[in-house]
């Protein structure tokens, strides 16, 4: 099984993104939309439960990518 993980801080989503995906699943098994918080940038425009609901609705219902944000727990400081 071929799975990609496509990690960004995707604040804002944009078309860009969507296209990567879209080509991605026609080449592998599974691919999920990793949502990180990205420390060396400034405090992201959306929240992060933001920005999960607007990548799933932006996918179209067709589309098996999935969607998964970082875990606080699992966050490197280094």
């Amino acid at each position: 099984m071929k799975i990609a993980v496509y990690p960004g801080s995707f604040d804002p989503l944009t078309n860009g993104h969507l296209d990567v995906v879209t080509r991605a699943v026609a080449v592998f098994d599974r691919v999920v939309f990793a949502v990180l918080v990205n420390p060396r940038k400034a405090e992201p425009i959306f929240a992060t439960g933001v920005r999960l609901a607007v990548i799933r609705e932006a996918l179209d219902e067709s589309c098996p990518a999935e969607v998964a944000a970082e875990s606080t727990s699992s966050r490197s400081t280094a």
